[in-house]
């Protein structure tokens, strides 16, 4: 009998270690997905690096930042626009993202020397692959 009780504490050990080793991989799996997915769900974010607001002279260089979303965005085109009477762009210039391909996923930040006769408000874009819209910033031109 001494033997049988033997193999009852050794299955028991066994048996708790089981438990806990699936309650472990139970906490450390919610805890990744729900940290994953604040991060992979995140949209695309557009940011112009200039004085709070954004104002900088006619001429000068601007400084872009791009962070893509889970799916990254549209690497083939950066759109510096103005926007006319009801919302109608009209475009300014248009800056391929380089080293990117059609599709980005890497935090990027672009220098572009805006023209000597750029005045007012303009606005920089891209289109963001996870929502399919077009996310955009602003700055001003003096």
């Amino acid at each position: 009998m001494a033997k049988a009780k033997k193999v009852e504490k050794t299955n028991n050990k066994n048996l708790i270690t089981i438990v806990l080793l699936i309650v472990a991989g139970i906490v450390i799996l919610s805890y990744t997905n729900s940290t994953g997915f604040v991060s992979k769900e995140g949209k695309t974010k557009i940011m112009v690096s200039a004085a709070n607001p954004p104002e900088i002279n006619a001429g000068e260089e601007i400084y872009i930042t791009i962070e893509p979303g889970v799916k990254g965005y549209d690497g083939n085109t950066l759109d510096l626009y103005q926007k006319g009477t009801l919302g109608k762009k009209t475009i300014a210039a248009e800056v391929k993202v380089q080293y990117c391909g059609s599709t980005c996923k890497e935090k990027r930040t672009l220098k572009y020397r805006t023209s000597t006769s750029w005045s007012g408000t303009y606005y920089a874009s891209v289109k963001d692959l996870s929502t399919k819209k077009v996310v955009e910033t602003s700055f001003r031109v003096l």
